[in-house]
């Protein structure tokens, strides 16, 4: 393999590179408390076996990990093995496997949305006739790097005593209202379906730290949580909902006519497919 690796705890896991020989890892147990193994064997394209027990061991037994986002991208590519494995380990943690899904394209307007923009090859989302929970997910990152950036700082369309100062929480988000534009009035969406659970979070001290920029349901679950109707006339958009209490989610009292929210913005996010399922 390369030259130097280096393997350390916490909030951060393996880091190998590349690998250049035919190459097989030591399975590696880790602390239940590590939360970060965002591309850990990226481009380890030599990998002959091992990612798979990998995967499985960090997928049960390391729960507390939320950022996995491209950790086996191209491992073992290189290798008939190490393909066979990374046809098993699904898109979220970076390997080749694929829900049966559709397609929506995303196309950004501006710093913090993006509007659903269906091409020849898309489904369009049943908002409104939904028959179970509805799922998303992405095959690369929606940003320019492989993490998106929470900076608080960024964080725009700040309503109702929304505080910076607090903990804040990313949900994606599907919604409707008055066009947003991250530099003039603000908004207050009339409809809004969001994931179930966070997608990444900063607590009240943090003032900046990456989120997964691959969407993985498995980090945030189902689009459970829905204010308003959907407006099957109107434009919908795509964006990450910022709160300060995530209990408004997930015991269902958000309202954004009333509660403290914000809206994501990052210059680094780019045009995106979203996978969508039900289930």
């Amino acid at each position: 393999m390369s030259d130097q690796y280096m393997l350390s705890f916490g909030n951060n896991a393996v880091s190998f590179g590349g690998a250049s020989a035919g190459w097989t890892p030591p399975y590696i147990p880790t602390p239940n408390n590590m939360v970060n193994v965002g591309g850990c064997f990226q481009n380890c394209t030599e990998l002959v076996d091992g990612a798979l027990d990998q995967y499985v061991y960090w997928s049960t037994h390391n729960t507390n990990i939320s950022n996995h986002s491209g950790t086996f991208t191209d491992a073992g590519a290189n290798t008939v093995a190490g393909l066979a494995d990374l046809n098993q380990i699904p898109v979220g943690w970076g390997g080749n496997l694929v829900p049966a899904s559709s397609t929506c394209t995303a196309t950004k307007v501006n710093a913090s949305t993006w509007k659903l923009d269906p091409a020849g090859t898309d489904v369009p989302i049943p908002f409104a006739s939904l028959t179970g929970d509805l799922y998303i997910f992405t095959t690369s990152s929606v940003s320019s790097y492989a993490g998106v950036n929470m900076r608080k700082s960024n964080i725009w369309n700040k309503m109702h005593s929304f505080s910076t100062s607090a903990a804040t929480y990313y949900y994606p988000m599907f919604f409707q209202g008055a066009y947003p534009t991250a530099s003039s009035s603000q908004v207050t969406p009339t409809w809004i379906r969001c994931s179930s659970m966070y997608n990444g979070m900063l607590t009240a001290s943090q003032t900046q730290g990456d989120m997964p920029g691959t969407l993985d349901y498995g980090t945030y679950g189902a689009m459970g949580f829905e204010y308003g109707t959907y407006n099957q006339g109107a434009l919908t958009y795509f964006g990450f909902l910022v709160v300060n209490d995530p209990a408004l989610i997930s015991n269902g009292t958000f309202d954004p006519t009333t509660s403290a929210f914000g809206i994501h913005s990052n210059t680094n996010f780019r045009n995106s497919v979203l996978n969508w399922f039900v289930s």
